[in-house]
C-alpha cells in the first residue's frame, strides 16, 4: 500500500536568481506545488491575452482604415 504523504521525490528547481536548488519533497506537497504554479500561469495568461487584445484593437483604429473596425474581431 502507497502513501501518498510518505512518499518522497527528488525535485530540482532554478530560482529567479539562477540558483538550481535540490530538495526532497512528498508527493502530496509537490503536487499542491505544481498546481499552484499552473494556476498562476493560467493567470499569467488571462492577462497577456487581454494586453494583446488591446494592442491589436489601438493598431488596427490607428490604421484608420474604414474597412477594420471593432466588429471584425
Amino acid at each position: 500500500m502507497l502513501f501518498p504523504e510518505e512518499e518522497k521525490i527528488i525535485v530540482e528547481e532554478t530560482r529567479s536568481n539562477g540558483q538550481t536548488v535540490v530538495e526532497e519533497r512528498s508527493l502530496v506537497d509537490t503536487v499542491y506545488s505544481l498546481k499552484d504554479e499552473v494556476q498562476g500561469l493560467k493567470q499569467e495568461e488571462q492577462r497577456a491575452r487581454k494586453e494583446l487584445e488591446k494592442v491589436v484593437r489601438r493598431v488596427l483604429k490607428s490604421m484608420d482604415d474604414p474597412t477594420w473596425d471593432e466588429t471584425n474581431l
